[in-house]
């Protein structure tokens, strides 16, 4: 009984702008307009489009239009001349400085429960330009990363996820190993000031979504609750995350 509300609740966006087009052939096109550069009116009017032949003619829109990625690529549409890319470096930018702020802060938590300075090895360098070069992998295959997320269910994500953090902690571990040894100290309340100060600067950095998608003739912005929600906490989520690994450092005797 709770499956079709659950797919109806991820689909809230898709079935406001389409109510008679398949919710998942409005997702895709709406994933592949977003990632071409196409801004929010302009993907209104196209869904509108396709909505109102699907509901005239009674066809489903992967009968009259096809894939939806082929589709819209076939389409003429002004677009960014850099589709997603200031967006992105607004939003990885950002993520990246929460990302060292939440190494900084764990790092510090870590030393004052030894009751040192924290020291900073070989492989705290290499932890940080593994996430540095992963930023910039994203970056650069940004359009091949969406797609594999929107694509595949929720646990391939998650599986990846944990794989990329098996290779992070590995190359931390062997790094330690190979080349141990401090390289310069640091006062933890330092180091724990600066860490607070980057999950708070990366924050504030994150862009709000300021272009949605709007049906034409109608002045409200389409979007689901689900969605406006995500958008204003998304910028959290780094210093929220922030708390598992300060825990695990404090519960877990060394």
């Amino acid at each position: 009984m709770n499956e079709p509300r659950r797919t109806h609740d991820r689909y809230a966006t898709e079935r406001a702008l389409a109510p008679h087009v398949d919710p998942g052939w409005t997702g895709a096109a709406l994933i592949e307009l977003r990632l071409i550069g196409v801004d929010g009116r302009a993907i209104g009017s196209v869904l509108a489009e396709v909505e109102s032949f699907c509901a005239e003619s009674g066809q489903s829109a992967h009968e009259a239009f096809g894939d939806p990625e082929a589709y819209v690529r076939s389409l003429d549409l002004p677009t960014d001349q850099g589709p997603m890319g200031r967006e992105l470096w607004s939003s990885l930018g950002p993520a990246a400085v929460q990302s060292v702020g939440m190494l900084s802060v764990t790092w510090a938590v870590a030393s004052w429960r030894d009751g040192v300075a924290v020291a900073f090895e070989a492989w705290h360098l290499v932890l940080l330009a593994l996430l540095m070069a992963s930023a910039l992998l994203v970056a650069r295959f940004y359009d091949a990363v969406i797609r594999f997320v929107v694509r595949r269910s929720f646990w391939w994500t998650w599986l990846l996820t944990m794989a990329f953090l098996l290779v992070l902690v590995g190359a931390g571990l062997v790094t330690r190993r190979l080349a141990p040894g401090v390289l310069w100290a640091a006062p933890v309340g330092a180091v724990l000031a600066a860490g607070l100060v980057l999950l708070l600067v990366g924050a504030l950095a994150r862009p709000p979504a300021d272009d949605p998608v709007t049906a034409p003739l109608r002045q409200d912005a389409v979007s689901s609750r689900a969605a406006r929600v995500l958008v204003g906490s998304s910028r959290w989520v780094i210093p929220a995350m922030t708390v598992v690994p300060v825990a695990i450092t404090l519960l877990v005797p060394r």
